[in-house]
């Protein structure tokens, strides 16, 4: 893809994963809002209820992530 990133977010627990595709270096300054409107336009697609993406999400606001020479990662 050139110089376009590619991000996959992968659930531990259930392997629900999703996929951020065609992003560009300057775009990643927003990459936690990146990440919350990925998720939750994934879990709609897939036709999950949206007060429980809602509940989901606010139960992540306390998440965090760290950037892995492999790419990114949940710290430990």
């Amino acid at each position: 893809m050139g110089r376009r990133k590619i991000i996959i977010l992968v659930n531990d627990a259930s392997r629900y994963n999703v996929i951020l595709y065609g992003l560009k270096a300057k775009e990643l300054k927003n990459i936690k809002e990146l990440i919350i409107s990925a998720i939750r336009q994934t879990l709609l697609s897939d036709g999950v209820n949206p007060e429980m993406i809602d509940a989901y999400l606010k139960m992540q606001e306390r998440s965090c992530f760290l950037k892995h020479k492999t790419g990114l990662r949940w710290p430990d």
